[in-house]
C-alpha cells in the first residue's frame, strides 16, 4: 500500500470543503444513504450550486461505490494540462509561444 505524501494528504483534506461544506454533505448522507437517488444528487448539487460530478465523487467515496452515476463525472485533464508545466505523469506539457 502506498503512503500518501504530505502535500497529497493536505490537498485531499482541503478538497473535502471544495464546493460543498462537509457538514452539509454529512447531513445529506445521513438522511439518504445507502439509497441515494439520481434526483437526490441533482437536487443537492443545485442547492449548493456545484456541478453534479462533484457531488457524485463525494457520494462514490462515501458509499465505496465507484460506478455510481459515473455519467455525471467529466474528464478535466485536457483542460488542466493547458495551464500546467507537467502533466502529472512525468512528461513536460506542450508549451506554445
Amino acid at each position: 500500500m502506498r503512503v500518501p505524501l504530505l502535500a497529497e494528504t493536505i490537498a485531499n483534506e482541503a478538497s473535502l470543503e471544495f464546493g460543498v461544506p462537509s457538514d452539509a454533505f454529512e447531513t445529506f448522507m445521513i438522511r439518504k444513504a445507502p439509497y441515494v437517488s439520481r434526483q437526490d444528487v441533482l437536487g443537492f448539487s443545485k442547492k449548493h450550486a456545484v456541478h453534479p460530478g462533484i457531488v457524485v465523487g463525494r457520494v462514490q467515496k462515501y458509499l465505496d461505490r465507484w460506478n455510481f452515476l459515473n455519467e455525471y463525472k467529466v474528464k478535466v485533464r485536457s483542460n488542466l494540462i493547458r495551464s500546467s508545466l507537467y502533466d502529472g505523469w512525468g512528461e513536460i506539457a506542450p508549451v506554445e509561444l
